[in-house]
Formats: C-alpha cells, structure tokens, sequence
C-alpha cells in the first residue's frame, strides 16, 4: 500500500488529471472515448491477425518444403549450411538475414495455402500476415581510429630503421602462424616476422649491405647476371622498391612459395615481337614508348628475389597491384587498375598460371550516383581476417574537382560482385591532430592481432594529389588505422529493429555477440529448430537483455546460457534491437 500511495502522488505531481475520479468524468467523454477506439480495434484485429506459433510453423512450410530448401539457400551454384562457431561471423551483407516475407491468413484465423484449395469467397477475407520480415535494421561501414604509428608494435631496432619504417605488405600466415610484414626503411625494403605482434624476427644474411652492415633482411634480387635476357628498357627500373604487393603461394614448390609482381619499361619492339608471337593482346594503356608492362618475380624466403623474363600481364598500371592466391577457386587473381571512358577503375584478372594473366575486366567504376568528377583509383583488396570466403577493398575515392581523396569499404564473396557498404568514408584525411591531411591511401595490410584489433595501414598527405610534388612541398604521416575487433561493419537499429538469421548450425555450447548499445537501448534473442519451432525456455521473454558494450558477450536466457542440447543442430536465431549496433555473432564452449 505505501508503494501504491508513492505512485499515485508522483503520478499527480506529472499529470493533474490523474486526480479526477472515474465518477465525475461526464458520459460523453466515454461514448467520445469508445467511438474513437473501435475503429482502431477493428483495424488491428481485422487487417493484423495475431500470428500463433502453430501459423508460424505453417507459414515456414509453405515457404520452404523440406524438398526444396537447399534450392533457395545457395551460393556459386552450391548448397550452403553457415556454421557458427568461434570464428566470428561479420554482418558485412545480408546473407546472414534471412528475407521473410508475407503470409495469407483468413479472418477466422486459418492460413490460406498458395495454391491448394480454400473456402474464402471473398478476397476481402484473406489478410496478410508479416512472417519473419526484417525490419528497422541497416548495414553500416564503420570509422577506423587513426594516427597509430606502427612502432606501437614493431621495435626498431637496426640502423636501417632510424627514423621510422613503412608498412608496404603486411598479412598472417595461417598455416605457419606468423604475421608477415613487408615494410619500408631507409635504403631499401626489408623483411620481418612476428607470432605475436610484438616481438619480431628480422633473418639477417648476405645479400645487400647498409651502413656498414654486411647482414641485413632487406630483400635483392639474385638473378641480375640473366639481365641480357630481359626485355626492360631501364634496368634501374628493376628493383625491388617497385614491387607490388607480396603473397604466398600455398601451391607452389618451395623455391616460388612467395610471389609479387611490378610494373617496368620493356623494349616497344620486343614487347610486340613478343606479343605476336604469343598470341597476345596488349592493353591500351601500355604505351607505344615506354611500353610499361607487369612483371613477376619469385621468391623461397621472402627475401631473395628472382625476376620472371617475360611480363605476367601486357598491361600498365602504375598504382599498388595486389595480387593473390584465391582458395576458393583455386587461381591466381590480380586486382589493378585501369582507365575507362577518361577515368579510373579497379579492375579483375584471374588465371591458372601466375605467368600467364589475361587483360582485366572492370569491377568497380564510378557509378550514376557519384560526381562526374570521381574516380576509384587503389583497390588494397584483402581477405577478411580468419576467412576465405570473405574479400574487402578499401578503396582510394579521388575526387578530380577537390584534387583530395577518401577511403570507402567494399565487400564481396566472391571477388566478381563487389558491393560499397553504406555509411560514408571509413577513414579520411584530416582525421587526427598528426595531420591537415587531404590526400591519402590504404595499403594491403588488413589483419587482427592476437588481441582482437583489426589494423590496415595508410599514408596521408597535406597537400593535394596533383599539388606540384619537386622542391619538397607538403608532408604526412605514414600510420596505422585500428577498429576493435571484427567492428568494420555492422548493423544497426536507431530505433527498434528485428530480423532473423537463416538457418544456421550450432558447433559450440554457447552463442556469442560483439555489440554496442545506448544505455537505454538493448538487444534479446529467441531461437528456433529446424523446423521453426520455438525453443521452449529461449525465447524473447526468457532473454537476459543484452546492454552495454562488449565484443564477447555471451547470451542468456534466466541466466542459463547452455545450449549444449542444441549442438550440431540447425537453428533460427531471431533478434531484437533496441538503439544498438550487432558486429558479429560466433559460438564458444
């Protein structure tokens, strides 16, 4: 009774009319009342019907037959079952939200088939009927933190590396457990290797002195002595400052197991001799004078190089090619650049054969909805940390009317069909009091430390792309850009929003998220098995509400998070936010 007392009082102090009594409140403000609500009842129970979970179960059926499930989930011509498990499963698409879509149900309750027979006379009876629908939800590319200098995880230890080194490629090897970096120091580029990220090994050895040092991990070449064999024009234009970026080759004998690539001058008239012969075309930009074409070179160790004589690619791109060894079809795929109707483009080209690229095809271009005045100039294309099956582009945005640039996220699973995630520029010039920056690029280097960061790294000028370059105008920084772990993209509710995964097989024991939320904002979940049945005792009223900010945050329901009886089982699983932000979903014992 005190408590109901405390209530009313505060009621009264926020709302005088809390204080009139039922008794005098006249009789036409009750028929105003009601003739005012009925027609809202109405609506809600004649065009609304109530969706019962016995609905839900018909409404899936009728959706997706036992017989033909597989033939709706798919992808590249093959069946897919997603797994969860404790390798984080990113928001970057839809792929992991599942459609939904409109079930027909009569007044009286019952679900009308799609094609069976009903009793309905009138079309007027049939009413629709919301099933699984995602909504209030949106993708959004996320803003990295700038202005990192690389030495908060690289200790410079060797004469070489005073005044700084420069990430040029940087990549975890999986199978042998190592980051491997490729960086840029004073007189050349060297070589390092980490298991943890912070301590590192630089192999040492003879091959190309600095500063008195006869051992040093800066990488050579070790075939010069065939030079009388190559086409190049310039043999200055041989180096190894001018490589691309480096990958390994996990199908190569040992003595090609890494592999780069880089552009050179070649002899006009061998390099047509050559193409003839061949049967080759030569890209329209290789230039009848200089004849600028893509090379290869080789290496067992990273660090001893071997030039390829032949280009790999008849072809002229003079910004950062990256090339690698895609698993997933089992070639060998460049990205690189190209110039079409009078702009810049990323481009495509795959093959069996690391000497042998066909000219590339166009993937990213600008498009209707950009400025006439924008071009997409670098791709710096890597593979999402931990998995095959998914590819990023930060892409150089230049804009010719500004002379400055800015780097979007695209996103593809198969490296054909690229898609820009919404949400603006991922990083930008200018970001940090390091510099007034408006130009600015990403190298191929996105990985994940052992502490879950997620780090590429950029360069950044204060002058304009074009600006006069000779007599040391402008400045910059070279840096690294960092986002918490597996937050590049996500998807977020402002308001309220739900959606529901396709199906998914359970691998661990409980259900992780990486989210964010408003103090007053929170996400709840409810599973369903296979057959979209709901799981008694997980479901949104059992949920723990899930408020804060955690990238491991382990789901409950009554304060039990065990789903040890759902494992190795396909489930639904269904979300409700509330002003929050989802990341990624993973499972963990």
């Amino acid at each position: 009774m005190i408590q109901s007392t405390a209530q009313t009082t505060n009621a009264s102090r926020l709302w005088p009319l809390s204080r009139i009594s039922v008794q005098s409140l006249p009789k036409f403000f009750w028929a105003g009342l009601l003739i005012g609500m009925v027609p809202t009842l109405a609506v809600a129970e004649t065009r609304y019907p109530m969706i019962q979970p016995k609905d839900e179960i018909k409404f899936f059926k009728r959706t997706f037959p036992d017989e033909r499930r597989e033939s709706f989930f798919n992808y590249e011509g093959r069946p897919v079952t997603l797994e969860l498990g404790e390798t984080p499963i990113p928001f970057v698409d839809w792929s992991m939200v599942e459609t939904g879509h409109i079930g027909w149900m009569g007044n009286d309750g019952e679900v009308v088939p799609l094609n069976g027979e009903h009793s309905y006379t009138d079309e007027k009876q049939i009413l629709p009927v919301p099933f699984s629908l995602p909504s209030g939800i949106r993708i959004r590319s996320q803003k990295g933190e700038m202005g990192h200098d690389f030495s908060e995880w690289y200790d410079e230890e060797h004469p070489w590396e005073e005044g700084g080194v420069t990430v040029h490629t940087l990549f975890f090897d999986d199978e042998a457990g190592l980051y491997r970096v490729w960086y840029e120091a004073w007189g050349g580029l060297a070589y390092a290797e980490s298991t943890d990220f912070v301590h590192w090994t630089k192999p040492l050895g003879a091959g190309l002195p600095m500063r008195g040092h006869t051992e040093t991990n800066f990488l050579h070449i070790t075939n010069k002595h065939e030079r009388d064999t190559w086409l190049f024009q310039n043999l200055e234009e041989v180096s190894v400052r001018r490589f691309n970026t480096i990958f390994q080759d996990p199908t190569a004998p040992e003595a090609e197991r890494f592999k780069t690539s880089f552009v050179a001058s070649s002899d006009p008239e061998e390099l047509r001799s050559l193409a003839e012969k061949l049967g080759k075309p030569c890209s329209p930009m290789v230039s009848p004078n200089s004849a600028n074409c893509v090379y290869g070179a080789v290496s067992s160790d990273g660090i001893r190089w071997r030039i390829i004589r032949d280009p790999i690619l008849f072809h002229d791109a003079d910004t950062r090619t990256v090339t690698h060894f895609d698993p997933t079809i089992q070639k060998y795929v460049m990205y690189t650049r190209l110039f079409e109707f009078g702009r810049r483009s990323i481009a495509r080209s795959e093959t069996d054969d690391f000497r042998d690229f066909p000219l590339p095809r166009t993937i990213i271009a600008t498009r209707p909805s950009e400025r006439p005045s924008i071009d997409h100039y670098a791709n710096a294309c890597a593979f999402y940390p931990g998995r095959t099956d998914l590819r990023f582009i930060f892409d150089l945005v230049y804009d010719r009317f500004t002379d400055t640039s800015n780097i979007h996220l695209y996103s593809s699973r198969n490296g054909y069909l690229w898609d820009r995630i919404p949400g603006g520029p991922v990083l930008s010039p200018g970001s940090t009091d390091a510099t007034e920056g408006v130009y600015m690029w990403v190298l191929p280097s996105l990985v994940k430390t052992p502490d879950g960061e997620m780090l590429v790294s950029y360069g950044e000028r204060i002058t304009p792309h074009k600006f006069p370059r000779y007599g040391g105008f402008g400045g910059g920084k070279d840096a690294m850009a960092v986002w918490k772990t597996d937050r590049l993209v996500a998807i977020e509710a402002t308001e309220r929003g739900e959606f529901t995964t396709p199906y998914i097989r359970l691998t661990k024991n409980h259900l992780q998220l990486n989210f964010r939320s408003e103090r007053s904002g929170n996400i709840s979940i409810e599973l369903y098995d296979e057959e979209f049945k709901k799981i008694p005792l997980r479901t949104f009223t059992e949920c723990d509400p899930l408020i804060g900010d955690d990238t491991k945050r382990v789901v409950s329901w009554n304060g039990d998070s065990d789903l040890s009886d759902l494992r190795d089982q396909l489930i639904y699983i269904r979300f409700k936010l509330r002003a929050a932000t989802l990341f990624a979903i993973s499972a963990t014992d």
